[in-house]
């Protein structure tokens, strides 16, 4: 993927993370759907970031990156009390792990779901990028937003104090 560039738009759909106008109505495609786009004006982006753990205070967060946001319509992070962590594990396949439909976030089947998921009795935070290794953190839904986050990445790279 090309690195995101500074003062380009980028946009989510079925162009994802194309080059369109400066117009924040653009359209792409031959369906000529609309798409959400987000003006990267930081100097400092070199490339996209993904999703990542850590321990604030009495809290579990999971940060994500800059597209990860314009991607799932959310906050810059999702937190949960640490006390609401009842257990972190590592699958080599995240598609499977996902449940329900896509409730608002962008999806494209089998190479991006970043955003909630929702079903009868749940509600999933997911920020899953294409094949490879991911984390589940299943979470106290009587104290956390979500039930579960799952996002791309190696169970090695989260916090020990939150590996259960």
């Amino acid at each position: 993927m090309t690195a995101l560039k500074p003062g380009k738009v980028y946009c989510d759909g079925s162009r994802a993370l194309s080059q369109v106008s400066r117009d924040k109505s653009a359209v792409a495609g031959p369906t000529r759907a609309r798409v959400r786009c987000a003006l990267i004006d930081s100097p400092e982006i070199e490339g996209v970031t993904v999703a990542a753990m850590e321990i604030d205070g009495d809290d579990a967060v999971l940060k994500l990156g800059r597209m990860e946001d314009v991607e799932a319509m959310h906050a810059h992070a999702v937190s949960a009390p640490l006390t609401a962590v009842q257990s972190v594990e590592g699958v080599a396949d995240p598609w499977p792990e996902l449940r329900g439909v896509k409730e608002v976030g962008t999806e494209i089947p089998g190479k991006t779901m970043v955003g909630t998921r929702r079903g009868q009795g749940f509600k999933d935070f997911c920020a899953v990028h294409k094949a490879g290794p991911a984390v589940i953190v299943t979470l106290d839904p009587a104290v956390s937003e979500y039930d579960r986050w799952i996002f791309s990445g190696d169970i090695n790279d989260v916090p020990a104090g939150l590996k259960r």
